[in-house]
C-alpha cells in the first residue's frame, strides 16, 4: 500500500464511496459467477473464495463451537465462577477454536 500511495505511483486505491463522489455513477453492468486463475475449477460461484463444501461445512461448525465457547464463558462470568480450573479449561477451548480458525483460513488461502 505504501508503494501505492507514493507521490509517482500510476494506481492508487480509493474507496468505492469517494470513486463515486468523484466521478458519479451511470450505465449498467452485469455481473456472473465465476473467476480467472483459479488453477483446478471453473470458479463457479465464487468457490475460491468460499471454499470447497468441507471446508464450508467446518468454517460452518467452527462458528457453532465459538457460540458454544462464548455462551459458556458468558455463564461463568455471570455466575461469579470462581474455580480456576472451569476458567482455565474455557481459555484452553477458546485457545483451540482460534487455533482452528486460523488453521482452517490458512487452507483456504
Amino acid at each position: 500500500m505504501a508503494q501505492a500511495r507514493a507521490d509517482d505511483a500510476t494506481v492508487r486505491p480509493i474507496f468505492i464511496e469517494d470513486y463515486l463522489d468523484q466521478h458519479g455513477a451511470w450505465g449498467e453492468v452485469t455481473v456472473r459467477t465465476g473467476a480467472w486463475n483459479t488453477g483446478w475449477h471453473s470458479g463457479h460461484d465464487f468457490t475460491q473464495w468460499t471454499g470447497s463444501q468441507a471446508q464450508r461445512d467446518a468454517l460452518a461448525r467452527i462458528a457453532d463451537v465459538s457460540r458454544e465457547v462464548h455462551a459458556a464463558r458468558w455463564k461463568a462470568s455471570e455466575e461469579n465462577v470462581a474455580d480456576q480450573a472451569v476458567w482455565d479449561a474455557l481459555e484452553d477451548a477458546m485457545w483451540h477454536l482460534l487455533r482452528a480458525g486460523d488453521e482452517l483460513q490458512h487452507l483456504l488461502g
